[in-house]
């Protein structure tokens, strides 16, 4: 659900095919971040009630923390951003697609990690 919010605005603004020039990424960006913590309280009830652990979604949050205090923060990420959520998504995704690991996969992971990392300082 993250992904397809931070890839939808990613689309917006490279299309430029926006109603209200400069607005509608703010205004998508708020509405995607108040639906991803209702989703995270939800999950957050959810996980209280089977007496689980949770992460804490960060980033939905200072969006709308931004939006109280009147700074406007939004999830409009550069592609390069957006194409590495993505690429990471579906490396993790085809790694445990089987539902089994070992110390190979972990190695590749680390090494995607590495890759991501390194390819990040020259941006």
């Amino acid at each position: 659900m993250a992904v397809m919010g931070l890839l939808l605005l990613a689309i917006l603004h490279f299309t430029h095919t926006e109603l209200h020039l400069g607005k509608s990424e703010l205004a998508l960006s708020r509405f995607s971040s108040c639906v991803m913590i209702i989703t995270y309280g939800a999950y957050f009830f959810l996980l209280l009630e089977m007496q689980q652990n949770m992460q804490v979604p960060s980033y939905s949050i200072c969006v709308v923390v931004g939006w109280i205090m009147g700074h406007p923060l939004d999830l409009n990420f550069q592609l390069f951003e957006t194409t590495t959520l993505i690429m990471t998504v579906l490396v993790v995704a085809f790694m445990l697609q089987d539902g089994t690991s070992n110390y190979f996969k972990g190695v590749i992971l680390v090494f995607c990690y590495l890759i991501v990392a390194a390819s990040s300082l020259y941006i």
